[in-house]
């Protein structure tokens, strides 16, 4: 097992020991406040959408990319924007990646047509990419053991915030209707934002940078975000557009470009993505939990089919669905808050916060199958706060078992690989998940009782591969 010396007293880098440490406390909520900016920003988007289609005309491509761009160039920069961080420093680039998004997001709010805010969109997705690594990675370098797990604790209480705040301020933005901006507020609303978490973070975060990290393996960085464009442009397009025959070409060359991208690393001297990270058992069982419960636990697919049973099943209205999936990010943050505190029982936490999410989901079963249709929103709203808990207290302790596994000159790779991780588990996820139970329906316009089985089969299927999960994180993540 490889073990730094930096790792064996805590893994706080060698930069960040300076005086600047005395304000972590100061730079955490900076660190924070980017992530929540981060998260919120899909959310209020897309309930911003209508209201962005109507003022500019946009077409419905056009509307997709408005919301699905940034997730594009986010989730296929994040390896990238990690590494430059160990290259160039984790707060250089956290600044840089802020203002990038800060001007984006000016662009975005005085676009005056469509298509300048849809390339304004693929410009934001670009900065948070380099702007989102780098609160994991200075969080690893720059935090002792206990600390780091009560940061990346209140970094998951704050995802958590975000997913159940993020539709209603969006929807707040756009009702106010501030300086008769309209929907033009979703976005100028990071300006002052970003100004709080620029300000804060040049005062108070110090810099640190991975030792070593000499030169930058551009080549796979290419091939490494060639691959990931190869799977989330036609999962992007494919279930709107009728899976044209590009989309499926791409798709099946996604396991070609993967295989070149993992040879290429190997080879180079200075890997974007080190292959040693991944002799370390912690880490390698971590990044596969970690994509099983974003594929499969109380994430994206799970909301992806809860939504159409909702409202296709039952005829419940958008505002009511989202009601209904609030304590499922409440259960998240209040979990996230105290598995720090629950540290010495080790991977027993995530392992039952796993079986909880499981649990959760198989109590979906029951009640897609068997409650009365009046209760069944109220019911499921008893288990998303469930599965937000088990969520919780699964995800971020083993965000902490897996960064307490890298070195520090890997950090900001490792942080990059792990958010790529959970977008690569969201697409997986929406795509199998998602897709099977559109095959459980009738064709046509299916009627409500249809609904029920085929939102059965879903839950059974995510509670089957959470249940995998905790079986790896006992076998694989117990420390020694």
């Amino acid at each position: 097992m490889r073990l730094t010396a930096e790792r064996e007293r805590g893994g706080v880098g060698r930069d960040a020991r300076g005086s600047a440490l005395g304000h972590r406390r100061l730079a955490l909520p900076a660190l924070l406040l980017g992530s929540f900016m981060g998260v919120l920003d899909p959310f209020v988007v897309t309930v911003a959408l209508p209201a962005i289609r109507s003022d500019l005309g946009a077409t419905a491509a056009q509307a997709q990319w408005i919301v699905a761009g940034y997730g594009v160039t986010y989730g296929t920069g994040l390896v990238l924007g990690g590494r430059l961080g160990d290259r160039y420093g984790r707060r250089r680039l956290f600044l840089a990646g802020m203002s990038g998004y800060v001007a984006a997001s000016l662009v975005a709010g005085t676009a005056p047509a469509a298509g300048s805010l849809v390339g304004a969109r693929l410009a934001q997705g670009l900065a948070a990419a380099a702007v989102l690594p780098q609160v994991l990675s200075i969080i690893r370098s720059s935090y002792a053991i206990g600390e780091r797990e009560r940061a990346v604790g209140w970094y998951g209480a704050t995802i958590g915030l975000g997913v159940v705040f993020g539709p209603a301020f969006g929807g707040l933005l756009v009702g106010l209707d501030i300086a008769g901006l309209g929907w033009r507020t979703a976005f100028l609303v990071n300006l002052p934002l970003g100004a709080v978490v620029l300000a804060g973070a040049a005062l108070a975060v110090g810099e640190s940078r991975g030792d070593g990290v000499r030169d930058l393996d551009l080549l796979g960085a290419a091939l490494g975000a060639a691959a990931l464009l190869a799977l989330f442009v036609p999962v992007s397009h494919g279930p709107e557009s009728g899976w044209p025959w590009w989309t499926v070409a791409l798709l099946a060359a996604v396991p070609a470009l993967v295989a070149g991208f993992l040879v290429h690393e190997r080879r180079h001297r200075a890997p974007v993505l080190p292959p040693h990270l991944f002799a370390e058992r912690r880490f390698s069982a971590g990044i596969v939990v970690v994509l099983l419960l974003y594929a499969a636990g109380a994430g994206a697919p799970l909301v992806f089919v809860l939504t159409q049973y909702l409202q296709d099943g039952l005829g419940r209205s958008p505002l009511e669905t989202g009601l209904v999936f609030a304590p499922l990010g409440l259960g998240f943050a209040v979990a996230s808050a105290v598995a720090p505190r629950l540290t010495r029982a080790g991977a027993a936490i995530p392992a039952a916060g796993s079986g909880i999410v499981a649990m959760a989901l198989g109590a979906l079963v029951l009640v897609a199958t068997s409650a009365p249709e009046d209760l069944q929103p109220a019911l499921v709203a008893l288990v998303m706060l469930v599965a937000g808990l088990g969520q919780g207290f699964a995800t971020n302790p083993v965000i902490s078992l897996v960064l307490t596994a890298v070195p520090d000159s890997a950090a900001g790779a490792a942080s990059g690989l792990l958010l790529t991780t959970t977008q690569v588990g969201n697409v997986v996820g929406v795509t199998g998940v998602g897709g099977a139970f559109m095959a459980l329906l009738p064709p046509g316009p299916s009627p409500a009782p249809a609904y029920g089985p085929a939102l059965a089969w879903s839950s059974a299927l995510l509670a089957g591969a959470t249940v995998a999960a905790s079986i790896i994180i006992l076998a694989r993540l117990r420390t020694a």
